[in-house]
């Protein structure tokens, strides 16, 4: 379970009216279905900082096994997180709410 933001106005998110982008990619699978969670994303701030969706489309990708998944995951991450998309990966436990 991958979890990748993009938050600024740099790499293909660009800027909204506020003068800055945020997008999210939520990326899993089960069994041998992968399903791309992406969408708008907002940064909160309280006694702590949390990334919660505020509108997001689903994409969901069959593949004739698990281990075709997983291969699908990684090429995905991989191509998301290249510097010309200028998404990184949220740490381990950290999700998008």
């Amino acid at each position: 379970m991958a979890h990748l933001t993009c938050i600024g106005g740099h790499g293909v998110v660009g800027a909204n009216d506020g003068g800055t982008g945020a997008r999210g990619y939520w990326i899993f699978r089960r069994g041998a279905l992968v399903i791309i969670r992406y969408g708008l994303v907002r940064t909160c701030r309280g006694r702590n900082v949390w990334i919660e969706w505020l509108h997001w489309r689903e994409v969901r990708k069959p593949c004739r096994s698990a281990e075709a998944a997983r291969q699908l995951i990684r090429e995905l991450i991989r191509e998301k997180t290249r510097p010309g998309h200028g998404y990184t990966r949220l740490g381990p436990g950290v999700r998008i709410w």
